[in-house]
């Protein structure tokens, strides 16, 4: 069993000794292990996307990132450069994450730079922003948070599953938030558009999504040797939190709140963890917080006592979610062989946007 998940079973405080996601690497006996290995990660120009990426990059593998421009991803590989060396493999996409189309060109650029992938981490993402609408219509959060990397998944599990081998098996991160056991998905109205917009809700929608997403990989696809976890970083200060102004970080390092703040060094250490973790190997269906399962009621995961939210596991709505999903990107399910077949649900009029009705 890996050893962070049986010792660091507790945050210890700020600026403390729970572990950096460099740590995890260094435990895991990581350095220079991973040369055959190809990863992808959204979201990398941020701050816990950032310190994820320098620490998997510490592997030897080679890592693409995705970015809202050039100059943005040309800024942030300086970055990671100046801490990583020269020698770090490493390669810039183009992503737009609120048009489906920019989603969609970036995995074609990916696979036609790779035709395998070992780790797929859905780390990008927005928190509490203003009501707004992707390209395609779809609220912000369930468009870029869920439908975005829904769409990588999609278009990627070809190559998840070509990567995929008896010594590793490979592994979907989705980078989700506790903020998802304030709301399911709601299913007859994911966009908003008839209830009261509450960004919170919106956003605690999109991050069960992802949950649900990666517990319905793990199922139909983990026979294949893909396997999906979701992990929570934690509160991070950082660009994440852009919308909610200074007085609520100012409530976090204040006071009791500042026991609960990680830096993006420690923030990224979970993402690690479910990522190179010996003890995830062929496994997943897990939610992962502090390095360790999550904790609420009981669950049990091949032996391993753990915990997780409230409908974190809704095998139901997951399927339902699935096609939804599909019907929304306008693409059919992957079929790739050893999947387990999956019955497919009814899905009623959601009020989905009208250019996705067609």
């Amino acid at each position: 069993m890996d050893p962070y998940y049986k010792e660091h079973q507790d945050p210890y405080g700020p600026g403390d000794v729970r572990p950096t996601a460099s740590h995890i690497i260094a435990v895991n006996g990581m350095h220079d292990k991973w040369q055959d290995k190809v990863v992808l990660i959204t979201g990398a120009t941020g701050a816990i996307g950032l310190e994820t990426t320098i620490a998997l990059l510490r592997t030897g593998a080679h890592i693409f990132i995705t970015a809202h421009n050039e100059n943005e991803g040309q800024d942030a590989v300086e970055k990671i450069l100046n801490r990583c060396g020269p020698k770090a493999r490493i390669d810039v996409l183009p992503l737009r994450m609120e048009s489906l189309d920019s989603v969609k060109q970036a995995a074609d650029e990916f696979l036609r730079r790779s035709p395998t992938l070992n780790v797929l981490i859905n780390n990008a993402g927005i928190h509490e922003a203003p009501q707004a609408l992707t390209m395609e219509g779809f609220e912000s959060h369930f468009g870029i948070n869920h439908l975005a990397h829904f769409t990588l998944i999609t278009k990627l599990l070809p190559a998840l599953k070509a990567g995929s081998s008896s010594a590793f098996q490979s592994r979907i991160i989705q980078v989700s938030d506790d903020a998802h056991d304030l709301m399911p998905v709601d299913f007859d109205d994911v966009n908003f558009a008839k209830k009261r917009y509450i960004p919170f809700l919106a956003y605690a929608q999109s991050k069960t999504a992802m949950i649900w997403t990666a517990n319905y990989v793990n199922t139909v696809y983990g026979p294949a040797g893909v396997h999906a976890l979701s992990v929570n970083p934690g509160k991070v200060l950082s660009g994440h939190y852009q919308f909610l102004g200074p007085e609520w970080s100012t409530s976090l390092t204040d006071g009791k709140g500042a026991n609960m703040v990680k830096n993006p060094k420690q923030g990224a250490a979970t993402t690690v963890w479910a990522a190179v973790g010996k003890v995830w190997e062929g496994k997943g269906g897990v939610y992962l917080s502090d390095c360790r399962l999550s904790r609420c009621p009981p669950c049990f995961i091949d032996g391993l006592e753990g915990f997780h939210m409230r409908w974190t596991h809704d095998r139901k709505n997951e399927e339902r979610l699935w096609r939804l999903s599909l019907e929304c990107i306008g693409m059919a399910e992957p079929l790739i062989e050893g999947m387990t077949p999956s019955s497919h649900c009814n899905i009623p009029n959601l009020g989905l946007p009208v250019a996705m009705e067609e």
